[in-house]
């Protein structure tokens, strides 16, 4: 059952949002919130936060169909530990629009700070939201008096809390699970190495390294590997390690101690590999940024989620020799994929692209993540709170449903709150039913998708082999950029744009 929203009805919900963006556009308010997440994050976070936010609000009815339905159904919210402001529009604040009542629980650090009670009252959510209800008492406790009785739960942590949740949910209960996805970074030798840099950078040390989309390993071509690591080098050390308090800071504390304490054994661990940083201050709870490098062939990769500001870098000589990661003999690679940031072309990457095969059950066995060519996941056109976000792994993006017989099924989708909440409690659709749809809604854009790179790959196949065959020794690098080289660019109208570096009389100019 669920109550239609009509004219009128809707039109109060869209002034709600409108009223949210006005408060954290509001220059008073902004400051508000920046100080009181000060002693929590770098202030340079805060304000992507709080864009991230304005843009969802901005473009709430691009998705206004999911919108019109309010659900008779009880939400529980486990609230994450990093980005408090953006996870509590998109977890709480958005579903809380279209369902009876939403109860959530701030992750510790953020009940100690008493965090989240003070944005309700910066955002003014108790008029606004009166749904929406904060819970503080211990995890047992809202398990046992809350998620028992929830139709959906919304979880964003670790799998060992997930399967204890698990056992707490009633018959036909939902639970959207966020996990954490591998998220690579693959150079390779005719990408921009600029952007590159620049792209990678902020992934890995973004919120001081402690967001669970950051990759965790980065892939560089050996054939550009000198120059590529002598700029990132240059570009790491530039980042400013400090206080919060700093606006300039982009390198503060450590939340937990538990947290710290593991990256100094991963730091102690991988030492005589260590090209740059390693520095662990447990006074300032501080890491400096620390790359890691090896190369590819060593068998020593990673596949744990780093959540700290250190970056494992590898080598490696052909597009082949990148199957020794995706493809590990123990397909721990597969459990947590998500999306792959591509900079460059790589016909082993592209032609394993998520979005382009068939599914079966939201599955997609030996193919390496949703691809991403010249962008990060932190782009706004990836994660904006109006789009599906996430992989299809079960370990990543999942929905898991306690069916009558008390066993459980799930799906392995990106998704978006909600569409989730109008499609299954709305419309009543099955969750295997969900993927299906997703699908068909992607064909066109998958085979348009596959068109583009299929002409990028000739053009930058044949702009390497003539760079090479023109230039010879006098080549220092070159590469492609601007539309094609993002996959943008539009047959018979955009033009090609290229750089090309030469030698000059011994000097590289």
């Amino acid at each position: 059952m669920s109550i239609f929203y009509g004219n009128q009805e809707e039109q109060e919900i869209y002034k709600k949002y409108d009223e949210l963006r006005q408060i954290l556009t509001d220059s008073k308010k902004g400051k508000d919130i920046k100080d009181l997440l000060i002693s929590y994050q770098p202030v340079s976070v805060t304000q992507y936060e709080i864009d991230r936010c304005v843009y969802t609000l901005e473009n709430i009815r691009t998705i206004k169909k999911y919108l019109k339905n309010q659900a008779d159904i009880d939400i529980t919210v486990f609230l994450p530990s990093n980005l408090p402001l953006y996870s509590l529009l998109l977890f709480v604040i958005m579903p809380s629009f279209v369902s009876r009542s939403v109860v959530l629980r701030p992750n510790t650090a953020l009940i100690e700070k008493c965090a989240i009670e003070e944005l309700f009252n910066i955002l003014r959510l108790k008029d606004i939201c009166p749904n929406i209800e904060i819970f503080s008492g211990s995890r047992d406790e809202f398990l046992q008096n809350h998620v028992s009785r929830s139709d959906l739960i919304i979880f964003t942590g670790r799998n060992e809390t997930k399967n204890k949740i698990k056992k707490y949910m009633k018959l036909n209960a939902l639970m959207i699970n966020n996990g954490s996805g591998h998220n690579p970074i693959v150079v390779t030798e005719d990408a921009d190495v600029d952007k590159a840099i620049k792209g990678l950078v902020h992934s890995r040390f973004f919120n001081s390294g402690q967001d669970c989309a950051g990759p965790d390993a980065v892939f560089v071509h050996k054939e550009i590997r000198n120059k590529f690591i002598e700029k990132l080098k240059e570009k790491v050390s530039s980042l400013k390690v400090g206080d919060h308090s700093d606006p300039d800071t982009i390198l503060g504390r450590i939340h937990r101690k538990e947290e710290l304490e593991r990256l100094h054994s991963v730091i102690e661990s991988n030492k005589s590999k260590i090209i740059l940083g390693g520095r662990v201050d447990m006074q300032s709870t501080i890491v400096h940024p620390t790359i890691v490098l090896s190369g590819i062939e060593s068998g020593n990769l990673n596949y744990k989620e780093v959540f700290g500001p250190v970056l494992f870098l590898y080598t490696y000589q052909d597009d082949e020799q990148l199957q020794l990661y995706f493809e590990d003999k123990n397909g721990v690679y597969i459990q947590n994929k998500m999306y792959v940031s591509l900079f460059g072309t790589s016909p082993y990457i592209e032609s394993r692209d998520d979005n382009n095969l068939v599914r079966e059950n939201g599955s997609a066995k030996g193919k390496v993540g949703i691809v991403l060519n010249n962008k990060i996941i932190h782009d706004i056109i990836i994660d904006n709170g109006t789009v599906p976000y996430g992989g299809y792994s079960k370990g990543t993006s999942s929905i898991i449903r306690k069916r009558e017989d008390k066993k459980f099924e799930s799906i392995a989708i990106p998704i978006l709150i909600p569409e989730v909440i109008y499609e299954i409690f709305i419309k009543g659709i099955k969750i295997n039913d969900l993927v299906h749809r997703v699908e068909s809604e992607q064909v066109q854009e998958v085979i348009n998708k596959k068109n583009l790179q299929e002409t990028r790959r000739k053009i930058s196949a044949e702009f390497i082999k003539l760079t090479k065959e023109t230039f010879k020794d006098n080549l220092v690098f070159a590469f492609i950029f601007g539309s094609i080289a993002s996959s943008t660019f539009q047959h018979n109208k955009s033009d090609m744009d290229t750089f090309v570096c030469l030698k000059k009389k011994g000097r590289e100019n």
